[in-house]
């Protein structure tokens, strides 16, 4: 259980530690990563995926905190981060997966975890430049 002082690597390791976590428990070659990144390319299918993620009761707390850690961050600059952290972490694990399916890679989904929460963290935290809306009014976290 995650203390009230938990810090943003935290939070992001109980995001992503528990997909990588399922993704390590597949046979290899696995596929799920992959179908995940196919059904996100059909926008009606990717809307329901996003909906049931961010219906979550955890997830909604965990990005809630994230959100009130960042509050330096504009919330349209922040939500669009999100939207890119979705893609992120979809396509990585999708692209480790194939990796490891070919044999081109040892696995190591817990290395792997780490580097997303890295790559994560980095840009959650960089600086903002701009504050445009570029990516579209989003309402929420999406982390499909």
């Amino acid at each position: 259980m995650l203390g009230p002082d938990s810090g943003l690597r935290d939070l992001l390791t109980c995001l992503i530690v528990p997909f990588t976590d399922q993704l390590a428990s597949m046979p290899i070659p696995g596929w799920r990563a992959r179908f995940l990144r196919q059904m996100r390319s059909v926008p009606s299918i990717a809307e329901i995926v996003a909906g049931t993620i961010t219906a979550d009761p955890v997830v909604d707390e965990l990005t809630q905190r994230i959100r009130a850690l960042l509050t330096e961050i504009p919330s349209s600059v922040l939500t669009g981060r999100s939207w890119i952290l979705g893609r992120l972490i979809t396509d990585l694990c999708a692209d480790y997966e194939e990796r490891l399916g070919a044999g081109h890679a040892e696995p190591n989904w817990t290395g792997f975890a780490n580097f997303l929460i890295d790559a994560c963290a980095g840009l959650l935290e960089a600086p903002v430049t701009s504050e445009g809306d570029f990516l579209g009014a989003r309402s929420s976290l999406v982390w499909p």
